[in-house]
């Protein structure tokens, strides 16, 4: 992911919302503060997997944008 390129991205948001638009991808982020987790997996065919997650919460998201 270190390649992936996320500029100029922009987010479309709409359908049944208060405010519907077009928003930029730094736009989007700016106002919410980053939260980093790691989530660990374990099946039962005995397999694991540790998982690191940056981002911020949906719930946040849709406060924002009031669906």
């Amino acid at each position: 992911a270190g390649r992936l390129r996320t500029r100029p991205w922009s987010v479309a948001i709409e359908g049944e919302v208060a405010r519907p638009g077009t928003v930029d991808l730094d736009d989007l982020l700016r106002p919410h503060p980053l939260e980093e987790r790691v989530y660990r997996l374990r099946c039962v065919e005995a397999w694991s997997m540790v998982i690191p997650w940056v981002g911020f919460p949906l719930g946040d998201l849709l406060k924002r944008f009031e669906p």
